[in-house]
């Protein structure tokens, strides 16, 4: 072998070891892409979910208020009514009080 064959040789195994290297190197970036795909891909899903999630218990919490606010405006009806109906109690019993009182006034 000549000079020249050989330098050619070793500049052509300089040249394969550099390609597998870089071969290598491009195989973990690709790895490297694809986990972060994946992270990106999974970091969505949670994001997806949790905001399902937050309406969901949007939702729910609104239900909530409006039957509590239902309850609400129905024991102040019933409040309303039971006011109503003390004050025609205390007016009638006032009432006959001075029935009461005016027949005792005339018995004497």
């Amino acid at each position: 072998m000549n000079a020249r064959s050989l330098s050619t040789i070793l500049h052509l195994n300089q040249m394969s070891e550099q390609l597998t290297q870089e071969k290598d190197l491009l195989e973990q970036k690709a790895k490297a892409a694809e986990q972060l795909s994946l992270s990106a891909r999974l970091a969505a899903n949670a994001r997806e979910r949790s905001e399902e999630e937050e309406q969901k218990d949007k939702n729910v919490t609104a239900k909530e208020a409006q039957e509590a606010k239902g309850r609400m405006d129905a024991l102040l009806a019933e409040k309303e009514e039971i006011a109503g109906k003390l004050n025609q109690c205390q007016a009638q019993v006032a009432a006959e009080k001075e029935v009461f009182l005016w027949d005792k006034l005339d018995g004497c």
